[in-house]
């Protein structure tokens, strides 16, 4: 019995390395792109995953190309060309933004030469949003024409107001000018604010950033790198209302092992449900030597470095999943070596090391951008990669994973909702949900909220319906516990909910809650009584009166007095009213035949 255990200990299992198959799209979309960068998640609403790419086609003179793949599923299976807003795309990326809070994925192209904003009809028509800009943006041009792709936006709520936010990279890379800049969402409208400058956020240059909830606070938090001084890495703590807290250099683990020129990411390495610190670049402090660092969290925001050995790069992108399904989180990430271009994959193996494996999907380097999720349902991670290839391969490459084992199931969903009205905010909470391969620990969560005005809020855009995510380059806006706050009043939510989101990047279904919500004030009391009346809407009392679209248009938005009638011009549909009074507000679903 003893010689069987200690034989069966010494076979076990080594973590699978998958194995790769490029997908031959070529009738449908250049293989030459480069520049740019892709977004994959559902933009038309079938809830299957799509892909928009925006490259320069090194097979057609550098021309610039934005492209919308959609499918089956299983397979992409047509392609549209979405226009360049202003034929200026030249350098910029694809961002993807629920901006207005319906729903629908849209895009900003934008890092250089003035970002533009592209509203989603819901079928995967895009229209340029007039208003839009950016100001002081960075310009990657010239000799930075191939450091910066991937990891200069960073797309959250940093105010949690219900909209998502931007921070940007503004100023001359080039120059100690310039840095991270928050903008806020003006409530969908498809304008930004510019933060003022005092909104805790620190000047650097050669840039790249990294958003999350890394210690369970349920705030937005930001990790910079890049130049100071000296070359460093910069921890900020999110305060919840669109000013961030410096993390000071001791809670921070300042090593000296800061890095410009490359790209940084947070993923949970040891499963322990603190975010890691995975970054890649030159360093100055280290004599300019290219560095591929881990910093691990402690669970309090104090990331201290630990050497894995993984092979250093510059001018590089990076993604994180479990690219084999064993509950640990792995990496593949690309650019530029002292041995050329490559594309690591990195196969996390579960006992604090990695096992590195080059040979398996080309040599991007260039700007390299990556995506790496589950794009066709089999249960196995597809890889999307962009970046020239000296070797002669695709610069851009759709790529399918292949495994024997290790086959991803979704998790289950989280329980026991419960949402509670504090100081005029909404705290959310539930118990964890569980994966048959993500350590519960590690697991995220997506929160779903309902307004009485129609607008749909998602921390990573999903259907509420089937759980399928909407935008998974938004995932670091996932949650690592098990609460969040909400900047809206208990009586304008409708209704709620949560999902599990696992390392393989695959959502449950959400758990729906429809409870009136505890300690809310503005439930207690119906302040006023609406009637509808076919067009006409009367209340008892004077009134602030709004009518609401379920796609959160406003149709109309009057004073009333008490007694009188408010001609509505509404088209047949399902609409919200809105009565306010200094006492509160009452809200009414009103049905136009």
């Amino acid at each position: 019995m003893l010689l069987a255990a200690t034989t069966s200990a010494a076979f076990a299992a080594a973590p699978q390395v998958p194995t790769y198959n490029e997908l031959d799209l070529s009738s449908l979309v250049s293989s030459g792109l480069f520049h740019g960068s892709m977004g994959l998640g559902d933009f038309n609403g079938d809830d299957n995953f799509d892909i928009i790419v925006k490259g320069r086609d090194l097979n057609n003179g550098w021309a610039t190309t934005i492209k919308f793949l959609t499918g089956d599923g299983y397979n992409f299976t047509s392609s549209t060309d979405i226009a360049d807003p202003d034929g200026c795309s030249w350098e910029r990326v694809v961002v993807p933004i629920d901006y207005n809070s319906d729903g629908k994925v849209d895009i900003i192209l934008g890092g250089s030469w003035g970002s533009k904003l592209l509203q989603n009809d819901g079928a995967g028509n895009f229209s340029n949003v007039d208003g839009f800009a950016l100001d002081y943006e960075m310009s990657i041009d010239g000799g930075d024409a191939e450091k910066w792709y991937d990891g200069i936006f960073a797309i959250g709520d940093f105010n949690h107001d219900g909209y998502p936010d931007i921070i940007a990279f503004n100023g001359n890379p080039r120059e100690d000018v310039g840095g991270p800049v928050l903008y806020l969402n003006n409530n969908g409208d498809g304008t930004f604010t510019r933060k003022a400058d005092d909104c805790g956020l620190s000047s650097h240059r050669c840039v790249s950033n990294a958003f999350c909830v890394f210690n369970g606070d349920g705030m937005r938090h930001l990790v910079v790198y890049g130049c100071i001084v000296y070359d460093c890495i910069r921890a900020y703590y999110g305060n919840g209302d669109g000013t961030f807290t410096a993390a000071d250099a001791a809670m921070f683990d300042n090593t000296n092992r800061g890095t410009e020129k490359g790209f940084i990411t947070l993923v949970d390495i040891d499963s322990d449900g603190d975010l890691d610190l995975f970054v890649t670049g030159t360093s100055c402090p280290q004599g300019w030597a290219l560095v591929a660092d881990v910093y691990l969290n402690d669970g309090t925001g104090k990331f201290t470095y630990k050497d894995y050995g993984l092979t250093g790069m510059q001018t590089s992108g990076a993604d994180w999943c479990d690219l084999n399904a064993d509950g640990n989180m792995d990496l593949v990430y690309a650019g530029e070596t002292s041995n050329g271009g490559k594309t690591i994959v990195a196969i996390n193996q579960g006992d604090g090391t990695f096992a590195e494996k080059d040979a398996l999907i080309g040599g991007h380097r260039g700007g390299a951008a990556l995506v790496a999720a589950d794009f066709n349902n089999n249960g196995m991670i597809d890889i999307l990669a962009m970046g020239y290839q000296d070797n002669g391969g695709h610069h851009f490459q759709i790529i399918n994973g292949m495994a024997s084992r290790g086959m991803n199931e979704a998790p289950t969903a989280p329980s026991n909702l419960k949402a509670e009205e504090v100081d005029g905010k909404v705290v959310f909470t539930w118990d964890a949900g569980s994966d048959s391969k993500t350590p519960t620990a590690a697991l995220l969560y997506n929160v779903y909220v309902k307004l009485t005005d129609g607008r749909i809020i998602t921390l990573v855009p999903a259907n509420p319906s089937t759980g399928v995510l909407r935008a998974v380059n938004n995932i670091d806006a996932a949650l690592v516990g098990c609460s969040y706050t909400l900047n809206v009043k208990a009586a304008d939510v409708v209704e709620w909910g949560v999902q599990t989101i696992d390392g393989c990047k695959l959502g449950s279904k959400f758990t729906i809650s429809k409870d009136a919500i505890s300690g809310a004030e503005a439930v207690k009391a119906e302040t006023v009584a609406v009637k509808c009346n076919g067009r006409n809407i009367t209340v008892n009392a004077d009134a602030r009166v709004r009518v609401i679209s379920l796609s959160g248009s406003v149709v109309a938005d009057a004073e009333v007095k008490a007694g009188a009638a408010l001609d509505v011009e509404a088209t047949a549909g399902v609409y919200v009213v809105e009565a306010t009074t200094a006492e509160g507000t009452t809200a009414t679903k009103y049905i136009v035949k």
